[in-house]
Order: C-alpha cells, then sequence, then structure tokens
C-alpha cells in the first residue's frame, strides 16, 4: 500500500520535516524507509508500506520551528 500522511501547522510556525518520525506500535509492520519522501507540501510518503491484514497501531512524532513537539496516535486497519 501507499502511505501518506499530511501536516497543518499554525501560528506562522512550519514543520520541521527533519523531525518527522513514524513508528508502527507493531512488531509485524514494516516500510521501505530508503523510499520516503518529503515534500515542502508537508506530505510524508511511503510508497512501499507492507501491512498483514488486521489492526496497526502507528505514532507520529514532530516538532514545529518554534521548537513546539507534537504526536498522535492512530490505527491502520487492513482488509482484503
Amino acid at each position: 500500500m501507499h502511505l501518506q500522511v499530511m501536516f497543518e501547522s499554525f501560528g506562522g510556525a512550519k514543520i520541521d520535516l527533519d523531525s518527522v518520525k513514524v513508528t508502527y506500535l507493531e512488531p509485524q509492520c514494516r516500510f521501505d524507509a530508503a523510499h520516503k519522501t518529503i515534500c515542502a507540501e508537508r506530505r510524508h510518503r511511503y510508497p512501499d508500506v507492507e501491512l498483514p491484514l488486521g489492526e496497526h497501531m502507528v505514532r507520529i512524532d514532530l516538532k514545529d520551528s518554534d521548537g513546539r513537539i507534537g504526536s498522535t496516535s492512530f490505527v491502520l486497519k487492513v482488509a482484503p
């Protein structure tokens, strides 16, 4: 599958793209980090994500140009 995550900053701050960290909280999940792409539109792309069927917890951590740290977690549901 192709995983794409979008970010939105507030108050004139910019996302520090070097700080973006995507973590799969399930050991059976993996992605090809060599094909990760970050573009100026604040999109983080993983074109070669391989996930088995089921639910998978993902966490994203980042910070902005003002040094504020943000984090969110969500569940990816993979169905046949």
